[in-house]
């Protein structure tokens, strides 16, 4: 029955820009969401040559923007949902790029 899908949708709609406006979920989600973005549109060396070495390491970043858009979409809290699915691979992200340095191959610290 459309009429059905159609109520769901406006309570999933509902709920999510409920706690879009009150809860800090949303700034994670917008912040995480820019973080992919601009990695992905311009990739710092580091992380082109980690991606190149580690085609996983570029799926699974791919992977939780698809789960964060379908928790979005089909979850009545999906803002809360699709935050946390970017959030812990975006920090990661960010912190490959911040050491400037590609992944490394073993566990073995840097050398200075």
């Amino acid at each position: 029955d459309w009429e059905a899908l159609r109520d769901l949708a406006a309570r999933k709609a509902e709920m999510n820009l409920k706690l879009m406006r009150w809860t800090r979920w949303s700034s994670v989600f917008l912040v995480s969401l820019g973080l992919y973005a601009s990695l992905a549109l311009r990739p710092p060396a580091a992380l082109a040559a980690s991606f190149a070495r580690r085609p996983g390491l570029a799926a699974a970043c791919a992977g939780a923007a698809v789960g964060s858009v379908a928790a979005l979409l089909a979850n009545d809290s999906g803002i809360v949902a699709a935050a946390t699915c970017l959030a812990y691979p975006g920090a990661a992200l960010l912190a490959l790029v911040l050491s400037g340095s590609p992944a490394r191959e073993s566990g073995a610290p840097r050398e200075p």
